[in-house]
């Protein structure tokens, strides 16, 4: 599980160095998935700075978790996602607000992870995936793989599903050492995917100088 950590912190380097080598044709509308990409990579080795020094860095998850909401509204809403839905934008980020106090200050005992916000952003990160490509199929486009935002908005539905799966296993896996070390293995999987596609993404503006 040592060796995954390790992996997945290298694996979130890749977003970060293929963003900054081809930071010249990434246009406006990749900008923010861009500086997501750096948070990740800053939280990833925070975190695990972190907890290796000090120890418990739980209490750390609840805003971890509302920053990286907010990126994900913030890249759907540069996606056009919301052009014609203003009100769902601050409606979400609400949401995303009331999640947080939840379980960061309203439940007793606070759960070892903020459980609703992590669930209720994947859930949100899946459905603005699906809300983007009802759009697209509006306007139809040829060869709409071929475009950086096709393989940017895939990566997001792809881990926002893959964190509810994680999250809502965690705390039950707690009780269990070698379930808890199965999906503890599964995350750090999950992200070094996460993060290898995000890389593609920047890549293939490069190779592809196609965009929304």
């Amino acid at each position: 599980m040592i060796l995954l950590t390790y992996i997945s912190i290298l694996f979130s380097l890749i977003p970060l160095i293929s963003g900054i080598l081809f930071y010249r044709t990434i246009n406006s509308s990749l900008k923010p998935f861009f500086w997501y990409s750096v948070f990740l990579t800053f939280t990833e080795c925070f975190v695990s700075f972190y907890a290796y020094t000090f120890g418990d860095n739980m209490f750390m998850y609840p805003y971890y978790g509302l920053i990286q909401y907010f990126f994900i509204l913030i890249v759907y809403k540069y996606q056009g996602v919301f052009k014609r839905l203003n009100w769902l934008f601050f409606v979400l980020l609400l949401f995303g607000f009331a999640l947080f106090y939840h379980d960061n200050f309203y439940l007793d005992p606070k759960p070892l992870m903020p459980l609703f916000l992590m669930i209720g952003s994947g859930f949100i990160c899946f459905l603005l995936a699906l809300l983007f490509f009802y759009q697209e199929l509006q306007f139809p486009k040829a060869d709409i793989w071929k475009n950086p935002v096709f393989f940017m908005v895939v990566s997001l539905m792809f881990y926002g599903l893959g964190n509810v799966f994680y999250f809502l296993l965690f705390n039950s896996a707690l009780s269990n050492q070698k379930a808890f070390e199965a999906i503890s293995n599964y995350h750090e999987i999950l992200n070094c995917s996460f993060y290898t596609l995000n890389a593609c993404v920047f890549y293939f503006t490069r190779i592809w100088k196609t965009a929304y």
